[in-house]
């Protein structure tokens, strides 16, 4: 969360800031070359000023602002003898930023500025060229270009449309992107925030607290999904690297990508050489088609229906397929496993630990199973029940 403001202040009575940049009392002594390393009666002090960002309104009151010293141990004699005109300086100065800095209510066409601390209640038509909201409350942003950035997104404000790498870095608080196009980013949602659509290879980091992606499109990526966050559609090789926290992909069409999903993690639809690379922690798949393929399963994990050649290649701890067509392979399941049916010619290599196999037809073959191993053989005229050690 954005600590405006910082500054510094000397003996001369001189204050040191950069607002727009950096709320860093590091970068400001850095910044101005202000080292001081004595203990006692030192040079410079350090002071913030903390806004409550929900009561601001859209004329300055200080009443809203709490003036804070730092290092509160070391406070040098000249600091004491002037700390009231040293707090009705510093206040000017807060002042001063808040009418060139916040924007609160109001309609505009573009951004008075370059960088602002705060939009509230406000409504931007356009952010373009290399504008920087660090805090957008409550507000809408119709239209961001050519790398602009949202730092933070609170209470339901919105972004109809983000282009050209431009950047939201947080949502917070049910807030909405509608549409990102051109390699745009989200770094990280939050709080149920929702992302309608993404296009053209743009980018969610992180998707926290039952966040939304409503619809990913064109290789759009979303790299971790955590705390049941969902993303609803899938298509045009578009990826979610990592799933936790049963978080869902309702749907994922042209060949689009899941890493790994852990804890209860699911995705209910796979089509079109679509790919899941691991699944952990009773993680599901529902159905997959076209040449789809599972990695490796753990923790009692499921897929119900698997098409086209699709593979699994390893299942552990009584993970279940229920159905498997055309040439589909499970090369090793472990811990009661089961696999209820399997046609043309698909395979599972090793089975173990009570496991089952209901449904065999063409060359199905099964290569290895334990003892208590029940198969169903039907790529014979009569079926066969094998029990035991199988081959």
């Amino acid at each position: 969360m954005c600590n405006f403001y910082s500054c510094i202040i000397d003996r001369k009575l001189k204050i040191y800031d950069n607002p727009t940049v950096s709320d860093s009392h590091e970068y400001i002594v850095n910044k101005f070359k202000l080292g001081d390393k004595k203990l006692i009666d030192r040079d410079i002090v350090r002071i913030e000023v903390l806004p409550d960002y929900k009561k601001l309104e859209k004329k300055f009151n200080k009443k809203y602002w709490e003036y804070k010293v730092d290092e509160l141990g070391s406070i040098p004699n000249w600091y004491v003898k002037q700390e009231k005109k040293i707090q009705g300086l510093v206040f000017k100065r807060v002042k001063e930023l808040f009418n060139t800095l916040f924007l609160i209510g109001g309609e505009y066409d573009e951004l008075p500025n370059d960088v602002m601390i705060l939009v509230k209640d406000a409504k931007i038509r356009k952010l373009d060229g290399k504008k920087t909201i660090k805090i957008l409350d409550s507000s809408t942003v119709q239209e961001m270009w050519d790398s602009s950035t949202v730092q933070e997104m609170w209470g339901s404000s919105t972004v109809q449309e983000m282009w050209n790498s431009s950047t939201v870095q947080k949502m917070w608080s049910s807030s909405t992107v509608q549409k990102m196009w051109n390699s745009s980013t989200v770094r990280g949602m939050w709080n149920s925030s929702t992302v309608q659509e993404m296009h053209d290879s743009s980018t969610v980091q992180e998707m926290w607290n039952s966040s939304t992606v409503q619809e990913m499109w064109n290789s759009s990526t979303v790299q971790e999904m955590r705390n049941s966050s969902t993303v609803q559609e899938m298509w045009d090789s578009s990826t979610v690297q990592e799933m936790w926290d049963s978080s869902t992909v309702q749907g994922m069409w042209n060949s689009s990508t899941v890493q790994e999903m852990w804890d209860s993690s699911t995705v209910r639809k796979m089509r079109d050489s679509s790919t899941v690379q691991e699944m952990r922690d009773s993680s599901t798949v529902q159905k997959m088609w076209n040449s789809s393929t599972v990695q490796k399963m753990w923790g009692s994990s499921t897929v119900q229906e698997m098409w086209n050649s699709s593979t699994v290649q390893e299942m552990w701890d009584s993970s279940t397929v229920q159905e498997m067509w055309n040439s589909s392979t499970v090369q090793e399941m472990w811990n009661s496993s089961t696999v209820q049916e399997m046609r043309n010619s698909s395979t599972v290599q090793e089975m173990w630990d009570s496991s089952t196999a209901i449904k065999w037809s063409g060359t199905a073959k099964i290569r290895k199973a334990s003892d208590q191993a029940v198969i169903v053989d039907r790529s014979k005229s009569k079926s066969k029940i094998y029990i035991g050690k199988t081959k």
